[in-house]
């Protein structure tokens, strides 16, 4: 669908295409040259857990100023992680341009914010005042409620819709050519 959207942007006019790249065409079709896999984590044990995963996602900035260590005739020095090596901490030099360029590729465009929590899901509250929320609704967090459940089922539950009942219709349920063996049917 984005490949789709993408397109029809770059028909409108309203995507500009690099300059290496004369139609949309030879970047779709370097883009499908390779095998592209989602990975998908388990999910975490605990509220805490998933808290301060997401907390350092969406609180930081590109790269810290303690990380740059030089700025000498036009290159920058800094330190990140190497995941390839055990994530030990090295240095890379870039030239002043390309370091900049690198790093306005995370400044978010304009319409778009980071997300930044309040009240009970701040950061600094998750350890008393979320612990009290799940003190109140008598649960150990929301994971344990949808663990073992379908895609499916836990569709219905968020949203309160069943995606496979008729649209026009409200009662019969649209069903695939094929049902996996492991679909079980609407009682009803």
């Amino acid at each position: 669908m984005l490949v789709r959207l993408m397109e029809k942007a770059v028909r409108q006019g309203l995507l500009k295409l690099p300059d290496e790249h004369p139609d949309f065409a030879s970047i779709k079709s370097k883009c499908y040259e390779r095998n592209w896999v989602v990975y998908c984590q388990r999910p975490f044990a605990n509220h805490q857990r998933l808290l301060e995963y997401l907390g350092s996602y969406t609180h930081r900035v590109a790269i810290s100023n303690n990380r740059i260590k030089a700025l000498d005739e036009g290159k920058v020095r800094f330190a990140y992680k190497d995941n390839r090596r055990g994530g030990t901490s090295t240095h890379m030099t870039l030239d002043a341009l390309e370091f900049i360029r690198r790093f306005l590729t995370h400044v978010l465009p304009k319409g778009f914010y980071k997300i930044r929590y309040f009240g009970f899901m701040a950061m600094c509250n998750a350890k008393t005042k979320l612990a009290a929320c799940f003190d109140l609704i008598d649960k150990p967090s929301f994971i344990a409620q949808l663990e073992g459940l379908s895609a499916l089922e836990i569709w219905r539950i968020i949203t309160g819709r069943d995606p496979l009942l008729c649209p026009k219709c409200k009662s019969g349920c649209i069903r695939p050519k094929k049902l996996p063996d492991h679909f079980e049917p609407i009682p009803g």
